[in-house]
């Protein structure tokens, strides 16, 4: 009996020395103490997670008027949710990055692959291309998406051929030309006239055509005949690198309108089947309001490699 009490003893005294080994300077801690690595065998508690910032007001707006878009559906991944009477929703932050398609009526559908907020005040726009009809839709596509894709040329260097009897007035109708295509894309589209033609190495020169057929490489002659000018590339003993030909018919190298016609194609914007002044049939003498909306857009909407824009209004 005496020899148990003993040994209960002795395990009393190793037990009370061993927690006080576990004191301040021991090895060992708590076992849920996160702030220092888990022993083998306790259990991991994660970092409490930190709460959501503050709702991010999104406005959809129409990008011709600045107007908001009210009843617009947005949908980011597999949530859908529909603009107030403001045109807005709510995105948390920092916003998820996840296709997003906003559809509503009048507009063309606009899908990007992540929804970018760039104001630092609470909200951000998100423009959308108006169109008023399906001849509209059609046209667009082929005024602006060529090939698929948004134009995306956005400087030209121009000058008129030495040859050109009234040069100076045709040098001014070309100015002229430009003038209204910058005001209409806000600068994005330009170009200088005149530069020096001898020194001409890359840039468009304007000549004047003997017939249409000039350029009949270009393609739908029947447009250039009616639109006053075909174009094609050129390399002969004037000019020693190959340039963009612009043949104007030599009745209208003074046109405002067949200057315009011509640096709008020269852009990439080509013939459509809406009013206008690249119609393809009866070409118009100034821009249409459907012209114009387009040009304004391709200044919010077209974007530079890497990435850029794809019919309808897909960012890639």
């Amino acid at each position: 009996m005496r020899h148990e009490f003993t040994r209960r003893a002795i395990g009393w005294a190793l037990a009370v020395a061993s927690t006080a080994a576990c004191g301040p300077g021991g090895n060992t801690r708590r076992p849920f103490d996160i702030t220092g690595p888990t022993p083998q065998g306790d259990t991991p508690v994660p970092a409490p997670t930190p709460p959501p910032g503050p709702a991010i007001r999104v406005t959809v707006t129409n990008g011709w008027t600045n107007a908001a878009v009210p009843g617009a559906r947005v949908t980011m991944g597999t949530d859908t949710v529909v603009t107030d009477q403001a045109g807005q929703f709510e995105v948390p932050t920092p916003v998820p990055c996840v296709p997003t398609t906003v559809v509503a009526e009048g507009f063309l559908e606009r899908r990007v692959t992540c929804l970018t907020v760039t104001t630092s005040r609470g909200s951000a726009p998100v423009t959308l291309w108006p169109v008023e009809s399906d001849e509209e839709r059609l046209a667009l596509k082929t005024l602006v998406f060529d090939g698929g894709a948004l134009v995306r040329r956005g400087s030209l260097q121009l000058d008129v051929a030495r040859q050109v009897d009234d040069r100076a007035a045709a040098i001014a109708a070309w100015q002229h030309a430009d003038r209204q295509l910058r005001d209409a894309t806000a600068g994005h589209l330009a170009t200088t006239v005149p530069i020096d033609v001898e020194a001409l190495q890359d840039g468009t020169i304007v000549d004047l055509w003997s017939a249409p057929a000039d350029c009949t490489h270009s393609g739908t002659v029947a447009w250039f005949s009616v639109s006053g000018f075909c174009m094609g590339t050129y390399r002969g003993p004037a000019y020693p690198y190959f340039i963009e030909l612009v043949r104007v018919a030599p009745s209208q190298v003074t046109s405002g309108a067949v200057a315009l016609r011509a640096l709008m194609y020269s852009f990439g914007l080509r013939p459509h089947a809406a009013p206008g002044l690249l119609n393809a049939t009866r070409p118009a003498d100034t821009l249409s309001e459907f012209e114009r909306r387009a040009l304004r857009m391709i200044t919010l909407r077209d974007r530079p490699w890497p990435g850029g824009i794809s019919w309808p209004d897909t960012e890639f």
